[in-house]
């Protein structure tokens, strides 16, 4: 994204609903720089309170990049903490790398060095 676009909270939550909505625990969002990021009770209000945290992030701190951990736990980790295998509660999906620019439509960057290269987000026939 370029410096002036920020997250789209209907998309980041269509995106959290599809991958959370009938999972069990708390969702875990971070970002680059603060990995320990934050937990969401989901049987509480937490995919809205997570829509809301990544606009204020993504707002306030524009970082590299925002995360959802694939797998929910089942309580928050301590303080400072990602939480480790033993606290996994679920595993809603399948993990997948997803390049932001080719979701959001803003196109592919020009080299193939680029994390973000066409060729990397079309399977091969």
């Amino acid at each position: 994204m370029t410096p002036q676009e920020t997250a789209d909270p209907a998309r980041v939550r269509r995106w959290f609903e599809r991958l959370y909505r009938q999972a069990r625990g708390h969702m875990h969002v971070a970002y680059t720089g603060n990995w320990a990021g934050r937990t969401f009770d989901l049987a509480a209000d937490g995919i809205e309170a997570a829509v809301k945290y990544v606009g204020k992030v993504d707002a306030t701190v524009r970082p590299a990049g925002i995360y959802s951990r694939i797998t929910t736990l089942r309580q928050p980790p301590d303080e400072d903490r990602r939480g480790g295998v033993t606290l996994t509660a679920s595993l809603p999906a399948l993990w997948a790398d997803v390049c932001k620019r080719a979701t959001l439509g803003l196109g592919f960057a020009e080299t193939r060095d680029s994390p973000c290269h066409p060729l990397d987000s079309v399977e091969k026939e």
